[in-house]
């Protein structure tokens, strides 16, 4: 869509790309969706369960699990 050679399908790429700027609605769920951010929820790591996984110690130092 972004690299169309014709013409008409330029003028028509134009036109709906100006209404979708003109809804707030629609543009901040895109820009959420191109950001990344709608999916913030499901970026949570788990919790530390197996051995061999960093864990963090009192001295903010990383160290290992066996």
């Amino acid at each position: 869509m972004a690299l169309t050679r014709a013409p008409l399908l330029r003028v028509l790429r134009n036109v709906a790309l100006g209404l979708v700027n003109r809804i707030p609605a629609i543009k901040r769920g895109i820009t959420l969706k191109l950001s990344g951010l709608s999916r913030a929820k499901m970026a949570t790591l788990p919790a530390p369960s197996q051995p061999g996984v960093r864990k963090q110690c009192n001295k903010n130092e990383f160290k290992i699990v066996a």
